[in-house]
């Protein structure tokens, strides 16, 4: 008889979800962050300007990675040049389906130049970043329409009217009052937006909409 020897390499990494994946990702793109302040120093990076001071260029967020600075040839080879080193030191990889580049008061040919120098599709104004719409105008109603959908999906589920007063207060109070707040932390509400929250959650609690009229108490 043969005897069949079989070396296994026993190996144990994090699954998504794991409570130190955080700690660790902090601690892998703290060199990303170093190369970065490298950069600046040295001038091969030029940092966005506001008033007299530079500012900070680089916003983390999970897996999500926004480069801010003044638009130049030099900027886009330098950031091409980072993650490059990054990619090489940390084994990650850039995801180049999910990449955009874009730029304010330059002309489309240049823009599309420094997206193909990085290989990144075109960043396309208004665009959405951590649920907020950057370079929407907040006067308009439909830059709120995220948030009046969430109203509609929300009270979705008790049109048969099955929640008490009560819990109607409560649903009101806790649940609808909260969904605006992530965009009124950036924007100012407008008054024709504000009017149709008001009125929704005055409906849902009273009983009223879908061409139902109901009276509504007032409390002094």
């Amino acid at each position: 008889m043969e005897a069949l020897h079989v070396n296994l390499v026993v190996s144990k990494g994090l699954r998504q979800g794991d409570p130190l994946a955080p700690f660790l990702f902090n601690i892998v793109v703290e060199g990303l962050t170093d190369l970065m302040r490298e950069t600046i120093k040295k001038k091969i990076f030029t940092s966005f300007k506001v008033g007299d001071d530079k500012t900070q260029v680089k916003l983390l967020y999970a897996d999500g990675t926004l480069f801010i600075g003044e638009t130049s040839l030099s900027n886009v080879v330098a950031i091409k040049g980072m993650l490059r080193c990054f990619e090489l030191v940390s084994s990650l990889r850039v995801n180049l389906f999910k990449s955009n580049f874009g730029a304010i008061w330059i002309e489309r040919d240049i823009m599309i130049k420094f997206a193909n120098i990085l290989n990144y599709k075109l960043l396309v104004f208004p665009f959405v970043y951590l649920g907020i719409p950057i370079g929407a105008n907040p006067r308009l109603e439909a830059t709120w329409k995220p948030v009046l959908d969430k109203f509609a999906k929300k009270l979705s589920f008790w049109k048969k009217k099955v929640l008490s007063f009560a819990g109607r207060v409560y649903v009101k109070n806790y649940v609808l009052s909260s969904l605006p707040l992530f965009y009124l932390s950036f924007f100012k509400f407008p008054i024709k937006v504000n009017k149709r929250i008001i009125t929704t959650q005055r409906n849902f609690l009273w009983g009223g909409g879908e061409g139902q009229k109901k009276i509504m108490w007032k409390t002094k």
